[in-house]
């Protein structure tokens, strides 16, 4: 199915050789991250707006009663708009109080910890989260309670996206490779610096949890961020890109052992890297057990 796909896409771009305009790739040399394919190119005819995906970034801890809670809340707004919801759990290093684990499972990261107080901010207390990392007007900051969660995840859902984004994924059990074809479309110019992030989430892991009453030892976590493949911050696509850009880029990401393959999603999100706007413009994910 793959090569049939990318048969196809072979023709298309055949096709329009003519309409576009070849553009060299931006060339970040500041990470480890080996690119199969990286190309960019211009075209003129664009294709139809996808509608806007939300993330929800649920910042959470083993040891904070009101997270299961939380947890709830994020995956109601994913039954809600069941394709449209990318859900990653952050546990991040600096909130100890809440997130050091009851076992040997530790869910803190320091990409969690850089995304929490780089990208959304840190606060006092948990649960909190963001609503694809936008500043809402209402608001004082980018992370809310867990109550505003959905009115501000249908806000965004209500929106048509500027940039689309398409995903091709290939897994192999053996290896436990995943390659994963990103291909993302401008659709506006933009002026500032946008980039590409690669979240590795697991879900279905039994691990203890306060749940306000008593320690849950039987508590299913999902979405749980156990790695980016990027830079937390995300690679750069073009520091401004231009209306009709077309980037490609293919990945090969390694799932280490100690984490259940086929409990594994890989979110992938086109965000903005600006002084004052970290927003997320489209999001994405594969789930490697389908």
């Amino acid at each position: 199915m793959k090569a049939l796909s990318r048969s196809i896409l072979v023709l298309i771009l055949s096709v329009c050789v003519f309409a576009c305009t070849e553009v060299p790739p931006y060339i970040n040399y500041s990470q480890d991250v080996v690119l199969s394919k990286d190309t960019c190119y211009v075209i003129q005819e664009l294709p139809d707006a996808q509608l806007r995906n939300v993330l929800v970034e649920d910042i959470s801890g083993v040891r904070c009663s009101n997270c299961p809670d939380a947890a709830e809340k994020a995956h109601a707004i994913d039954e809600k708009h069941e394709g449209r919801v990318v859900i990653a759990t952050l546990h991040p290093t600096s909130q100890s109080n809440f997130t050091t684990p009851w076992g040997d499972d530790d869910f803190r990261t320091q990409e969690a910890e850089n995304i929490y107080t780089n990208l959304i901010g840190a606060v006092t207390g948990l649960p909190t989260g963001a609503i694809s990392r936008r500043k809402f007007s209402a608001e004082p900051t980018i992370a809310m309670t867990r109550h505003k969660w959905m009115a501000y995840a249908e806000e965004i859902l209500s929106e048509t996206a500027v940039v689309n984004l398409e995903l091709l994924s290939e897994v192999d059990t053996t290896t436990r490779e995943v390659n994963l074809d990103v291909k993302t479309t401008f659709l506006e110019e933009d002026e500032t610096t946008v980039c590409l992030t690669i979240m590795v989430l697991e879900s279905g892991i039994i691990q203890p949890q306060t749940d306000g009453v008593k320690v849950d030892t039987f508590y299913t976590h999902n979405d749980i961020l156990r790695f980016t493949h990027t830079l937390y911050n995300g690679i750069v696509i073009s520091d401004n890109p231009q209306r009709g850009l077309v980037c490609e880029k293919e990945f090969s990401i390694k799932i280490p052992e100690e984490i259940v393959l086929e409990n594994v999603s890989i979110a992938v999100l086109v965000n903005k890297l600006d002084a004052d706007n970290k927003e997320v413009l489209q999001c994405t994910e594969v789930d490697l057990s389908e």
